[in-house]
């Protein structure tokens, strides 16, 4: 006797799932991001988040940040494949973000862009330490030996990576910060 029915293997429908990205990011933003997304059984204390912790910790992950007005950023994808942007506000008087919030914006990073706290992970790989040589006591400035230099940690071996430099600029918002300007070889490698 025949039947219409499909064989069960065809009825057993596979839901392939888009795995979901891992960043790698070093220990800094790590450590912010352990706080935005709290688990009791992976981070031991919460605490506070300063700012500048948490736009690097954002922009390290492929966020653009741009002051809007006010206290207002905004953050959007240049590098991810996400859509849409998100505002935060910068905190103030303090320039910390208390745990309560730090919490309510790992929430709304996750209903934005689906991101968890065991997506970051941190890179073993390589981690870049920032030495700045002290000023010129002639005239009180930086001279061009007084760059900075950023060294690379490979296990116990701290060798000088002379392909990137650090050098020191000062956006009105920011305060000092490293820019990364690489340069690998004549070819780009």
């Amino acid at each position: 006797m025949e039947t219409d029915e499909a064989p069960p293997e065809a009825m057993t429908e596979v839901a392939l799932e888009d795995p979901k990205p891992v960043f790698k990011v070093e220990r800094r933003a790590l450590k912010t991001f352990r706080i935005l997304f709290y688990d009791p059984d992976v981070t031991s204390t919460p605490g506070e988040v300063p700012w500048n912790n948490f736009l690097h910790a954002l922009t390290s992950v492929g966020l653009a940040a741009e002051k809007l007005y006010g206290s207002v950023w905004q953050f959007s994808p240049y590098t991810l494949e996400a859509n849409g942007s998100i505002h935060f506000h910068e905190p103030h008087p303090h320039n910390k973000v208390p745990f309560v919030i730090a919490r309510r914006h790992g929430r709304r990073l996750y209903r934005t862009y689906g991101w968890t706290g065991e997506q970051f992970v941190l890179d073993k790989a390589t981690q870049y330490y920032i030495y700045e040589w002290p000023k010129s006591k002639a005239r009180g400035k930086r001279s061009e030996e007084s760059r900075s230099c950023i060294f690379a940690h490979l296990g116990n071996l701290r060798q000088p990576i002379e392909a990137m430099m650090a050098y020191w600029s000062k956006p009105s918002n920011l305060g000092y910060y490293s820019k990364f300007i690489p340069h690998i070889g004549s070819d780009g490698n």
